[in-house]
């Protein structure tokens, strides 16, 4: 399985992958038919998972409906009584007009329904978040970083430098609490063409500083021109001067939880 998986077929994987989406999603769009069908009194003939031939064995009925398993794993169908032929009172050629609507509609709308559930329960899963909070590790010459406007007294009584510089910590951007580097490259993103109101702390102190964002930086120095890292401390340096044997100085977490509701607050 390994050899199909990661050897020279990958288009095997990809198709494994492609069905094991597929299969579910037609299967809960099938299902909207079936249930809304069902309601409205339509004749269920058949609820099957994949596409003929069928699977000996795999083969149930219930009631008036047939629950059928078929070796095309490519979807699946629900077959409904007289889908045009309207002779039969339970056909779905004799239901009102409305009704056949919601029964066709039905699996689209489940599908919609279902994706939201899926959503809002992968963002209730509990996750650890870092704390580790976001030091700059670099700033690009020439940038607007490089030349940002910098307010506020510095613990030794001089006037800040006028610029982001390598070590400080960012603690707000635009009001926004940064707790970590994703929040940071996340926060260095949003307001594009506008100066940046950041909080930094350097050495110590607390600074104001106003950064442009812009909107097509050169590459590999993002908006404002800086890189950034969780702070360390770093006991040594290699060869090219670079420095190695280092160790997280906030090396906190947290475990964080959506509810569905926290998206309208």
């Amino acid at each position: 399985m390994d050899f199909l998986f990661d050897g020279p077929f990958p288009v095997f994987r990809a198709a494994f992958l492609l069905l094991l989406l597929l299969v579910p999603l037609v299967m809960i769009h099938e299902l909207g038919h079936f249930i809304t069908a069902r309601l409205f009194g339509i004749k269920v003939l058949e609820f099957a998972i994949g596409f003929p031939p069928r699977v000996k064995g795999l083969v149930w009925k219930r009631g008036e409906t047939e629950y059928t398993v078929n070796w095309l794993p490519i979807g699946g169908f629900v077959r409904l009584l007289g889908e045009e032929d309207p002779s039969d009172p339970r056909s779905l050629a004799a239901a009102a007009a409305w009704k056949r609507l919601v029964v066709i509609y039905a699996g689209v709308a489940i599908n919609i329904v279902a994706a939201i559930a899926l959503f809002s329960f992968g963002f209730m899963l509990p996750r650890e978040r870092s704390l580790s909070l976001a030091q700059v590790t670099s700033v690009a010459e020439g940038s607007p970083a490089s030349e940002a406007h910098v307010t506020g007294d510095m613990r030794d009584g001089s006037e800040p430098v006028q610029s982001i510089l390598v070590g400080d910590l960012i603690l707000q951007v635009e009001g926004r609490e940064i707790k970590n580097v994703d929040e940071m490259l996340l926060a260095n993103r949003l307001n594009l063409g506008e100066d940046q109101h950041w909080l930094i702390n350097r050495g110590g102190s607390i600074l104001e500083a106003d950064v442009y964002a812009r909107w097509s930086p050169p590459a590999g120095q993002g908006p404002t021109g800086i890189t950034v890292g969780p702070p360390s401390t770093c006991t040594d340096v290699d060869a090219d001067g670079n420095p190695v044997n280092c160790q997280l100085l906030y090396p906190f977490t947290e475990t964080q939880q959506y509810w569905p509701w926290d998206a309208v607050r």
